[in-house]
């Protein structure tokens, strides 16, 4: 990372790329090879989902590959990626893996891609670990504290005016079920 002389200000030039992706969950990434149906993984995703850090750079089984993630998981991982690859394109699934820290929630995010004549050849992309802890849930200014915290969040969200009167917040109905409920839902905007 470059050294920053005193007072100045941080641009996006100088953000150090890999605390980045620590800081967004990046745990690693993957690749598919359609011709042997085979998974490469990086340190980081072989260390979560295979569960060896060693593994990364090896040709894994698919279930090798994903040892780690819970078994009621599976058919919804597989289910998703042979219907991206037959479509191609953009993969997403999300699934429990276990670690030595407990369970952790975890999204890939890739792309699949086909030939000329629609066949799948590859596919590429990463691993998020989107676990919150739970003394420490998600917040837009977790890393700020303090006196720093309240002036930035008076600037996202100032304070009512002193002479605003509260106002109540609309609610909704449980939508109608049953006969002639269709009919119902349509006619009431399931408003209050």
């Amino acid at each position: 990372m470059a050294t920053l002389a005193v007072g100045h200000a941080p641009t996006l030039v100088d953000c150090d790329l890999r605390a980045a992706l620590d800081a967004a969950g990046v745990i690693g990434t993957w690749y598919w090879s359609a011709s042997n149906g085979r998974f490469i993984l990086d340190e980081g995703a072989a260390s979560l989902l295979a569960g060896d850090g060693a593994l990364a750079g090896a040709m894994l089984l698919p279930d090798r590959a994903r040892a780690r993630m819970l078994e009621s998981d599976h058919a919804r991982f597989e289910r998703r990626f042979r219907i991206a690859c037959r479509l191609g394109g953009s993969f997403f699934t999300e699934y429990r893996a276990r670690s030595a820290e407990g369970y952790r929630s975890v999204i890939e995010r890739g792309r699949l891609f086909h030939d000329e004549a629609g066949r799948p050849t590859h596919g590429q992309g990463i691993v998020l670990d989107v676990t919150e802890p739970a003394d420490k849930p998600f917040s837009i200014v977790p890393a700020v504290h303090g006196e720093r915290a309240e002036a930035l969040l008076a600037k996202l969200v100032p304070p009512p005016p002193a002479d605003a009167v509260p106002s109540e917040a609309p609610t909704l109905r449980k939508p109608p079920v049953g006969p002639g409920a269709a009919e119902d839902r349509r006619s009431s905007r399931w408003s209050g």
